[in-house]
C-alpha cells in the first residue's frame, strides 16, 4: 500500500484460468484531519544567573493537524513545575507555555522520527520560602515571556489509530526587558500518547 495520504486509488484484479475478472478498488483516507494528544515527564528548569538549576515535572495537550503526508501544524500547552533547596531556602517554579509549531517527520515503517519548531509564549511565577516560616511565601516573582524553541523524537504506531510518542524538548524564555541575565531555559523530557481522528 501507498505510504502517502494523498488519497491513492488501489486497485486489486484477479483472474481465474477461464478467464473470469474480479476486480476491487479502495482509496487510501485522505489526510488524517486531526490528531489529539497527551504528554508528561521530567523537566529542568534553568538560568544564566549563577545559581542552580530546578529539578521538577510536567504534562500538557497537544493539538496538530496534517498539511502534508510528513509535515504536521501543532498547538500545545504544558504546565512544569520545579524546584530546589538552597540552604534554609526553598525555591519553586511554575510554567505554562502555550506554543504553535510545525513538526517535520519521516517515516520508517511503524517508527516516525521527528524533530519541531515551535514559537509562543510562557507564564511563569517563582517562589521563595524561608524553612523558619515554613509555607510562609517570602518573595514572588512572575511574568510573560515570549518563547522560541525546538525538540526532536519519535512516535511508535501501536496499531489502528493510536501513536506512542518519546521526545525531548529545549525552550528559551526571553525576557520582556531585554535582560539576558534573567532568561529562563526550560528542557523537557517525556513520553505521550497520541489518537488520529
Amino acid at each position: 500500500m501507498a505510504k502517502d495520504y494523498q488519497g491513492t486509488s488501489v486497485v486489486v484484479k484477479a483472474v481465474d484460468n477461464a478467464g473470469n475478472v474480479i476486480e476491487r478498488r479502495c482509496k487510501i483516507p485522505g489526510m488524517p484531519a486531526f490528531m489529539l494528544g497527551v504528554n508528561a515527564g521530567l523537566c529542568r528548569m534553568g538560568s544564566h544567573k549563577r545559581y542552580k538549576a530546578e529539578q521538577g515535572f510536567w504534562y500538557g495537550l497537544e493539538f496538530s493537524r496534517m498539511l502534508l503526508p510528513s509535515i504536521n501544524l501543532f498547538l500545545s500547552t504544558a504546565m512544569a513545575n520545579s524546584k530546589r533547596e538552597k540552604g534554609k531556602k526553598f525555591y519553586e517554579t511554575d510554567i505554562i507555555p502555550v506554543e504553535i509549531g510545525f513538526r517535520k517527520k519521516f517515516s520508517l515503517d511503524r517508527l516516525s522520527p521527528f524533530f519541531h519548531v515551535r514559537l509562543g509564549f510562557a507564564w511563569w511565577q517563582r517562589s521563595m520560602v524561608r524553612e523558619v516560616i515554613h509555607g510562609a511565601v517570602d518573595d514572588s516573582a512572575g511574568a510573560v515571556n515570549p518563547t522560541i524553541g525546538f525538540g526532536v523524537g519519535s512516535w511508535l504506531h501501536m496499531g489502528r489509530n493510536w501513536f506512542l510518542n518519546l521526545q525531548a524538548d529545549y525552550t528559551h524564555f526571553f525576557n520582556d526587558g531585554n535582560d539576558s541575565q534573567n532568561a529562563r531555559t526550560l528542557t523537557r523530557f517525556g513520553f505521550g500518547v497520541k489518537y488520529r481522528m
